[in-house]
């Protein structure tokens, strides 16, 4: 596989991982489920304007601006599922607030 195609696969692979992550949060979770429904709704939102895009419109070749806004929703929402992620697992490592330290 040449680069561009491994690097493509690994961006489809992480938005859907992103996309799976948002949408099981913002069902299972009842805290912080507002959070989630806007991850969600950035990647999908993001990704309906990439493909309702038409090639032909813009001029000389260049990628029409509603893709880039497309894109940059898309990215909003990876950014935001994987922070989100990332909270998630500082919150695990955390111990628990009684259990300090059981001497003081």
């Amino acid at each position: 596989m040449p680069d561009t195609e491994l690097f493509s696969f690994l961006i489809l692979l992480s938005y859907l991982a992103a996309l799976l992550w948002s949408l099981r949060h913002s069902w299972l979770k009842s805290r912080g489920r507002v959070y989630w429904l806007l991850s969600t709704l950035s990647l999908l939102g993001g990704l309906m304007l990439m493909l309702q895009t038409e090639p032909e419109a813009a001029p000389g070749g260049a990628l029409p601006p509603e893709f880039g806004i497309g894109v940059l929703l898309a990215l909003l929402g990876m950014l935001a599922s994987a922070a989100g992620a990332a909270l998630q697992l500082l919150a695990r490592l955390r111990p628990p607030r009684g259990a300090r330290q059981a001497g003081h």
